[in-house]
């Protein structure tokens, strides 16, 4: 586990990512890029002092690594979480804090996902704290001897 502080806002970002992993066959930029989506949604999001976690797990039955972000943010009503990852959709939270941006980072993180055979999507935080979870999954490639 490993943790940063990020910019003006103090945002603590905590990585918990296991020390191996499973191969994957991935476009590492493609994925960096994903992430970097990702985190600069949850900083925006997030409130000042806020934590953002990303976790990464091997799913072994799913044959999938699963990467997690968690954010301190306001959430994102159940009605738009289907949608946020349309082109220039925006909540009406977005949109009231002029918090600036496309609407398209999103959109581009699930045509990256879905480029990698991977499913990506958002829920409400599990943990029960406020604050938005977003999530992606990639294949584990087998390896052929």
């Amino acid at each position: 586990s490993h943790s940063v502080l990020l910019g003006d806002k103090q945002i603590h970002v905590q990585l918990d990512v296991p020390d191996t992993l499973p191969r994957l066959l991935i476009m590492p930029c493609k994925i960096e890029r994903v992430i970097g989506n990702l985190l600069h949604n949850a900083i925006r999001y997030s409130p000042i002092s806020g934590t953002i976690e990303l976790t990464v797990v091997e799913n072994k039955p799913t044959q999938q690594v699963q990467f997690t972000m968690r954010d301190e943010g306001m959430g994102i009503p159940p009605n738009d979480q289907l949608r946020v990852f349309e082109r220039f959709f925006r909540t009406d939270r977005s949109r009231s804090s002029q918090s600036g941006g496309s609407g398209l980072g999103l959109a581009i993180a699930k045509s990256l996902i879905e480029m990698h055979k991977g499913e990506i999507g958002v829920r409400n935080r599990a943990d029960g704290k406020q604050g938005s979870e977003f999530w992606f999954t990639l294949p584990i490639t087998s390896v052929k001897k």
